[in-house]
């Protein structure tokens, strides 16, 4: 089971990276961009959380993160016109 979290934390933190430097040639908002490569960096070192505690820990850093990139796409998403 945790070697399962270990691996979306991985795949998640690699998705984020891409995800946010890709959306910097698209024209979004460059902060929006550098917050996703950002959770998504931090994501990456949760993975080792198979091996030692401290990973676990970083997802005190990694689920803020990735709750306000969620959080600021969402609302972009929905004040675009249609």
């Amino acid at each position: 089971s945790l070697a399962l979290d270990a691996t979306f934390n991985l795949l998640l933190g690699c998705g984020l990276v891409l995800v946010g430097l890709a959306s910097l040639s698209e024209g979004e908002p460059r902060w929006l961009s550098w917050l996703t490569v950002a959770a998504g960096v931090a994501s990456v070192p949760v993975s080792l959380q198979v091996t030692t505690p401290r990973g676990a820990d970083l997802l005190l850093v990694a689920g803020p993160l990735w709750l306000f990139v969620i959080t600021a796409t969402s609302v972009r998403m929905w004040r675009a016109p249609s």
